[in-house]
C-alpha cells in the first residue's frame, strides 16, 4: 500500500484540467457544475 500523499501526487500528475462550457439543462446529465448556483427565492 502507498501513502496518501504519494497516491495524491500520482493522481495529480496524471490528470488534466478540463475547460468549462455552457450547455442546456437538457444536455447536462452526467456533468459537474463548475461553480455554485443560487436560487433567487427559498424553496
Amino acid at each position: 500500500m502507498i501513502a496518501f500523499e504519494e497516491a495524491l501526487k500520482i493522481i495529480l500528475e496524471n490528470t488534466k484540467e478540463i475547460g468549462i462550457e455552457k450547455v442546456a439543462i437538457t444536455d447536462a446529465l452526467g456533468r459537474v457544475l463548475a461553480e455554485d448556483i443560487f436560487a433567487d427565492r427559498d424553496i
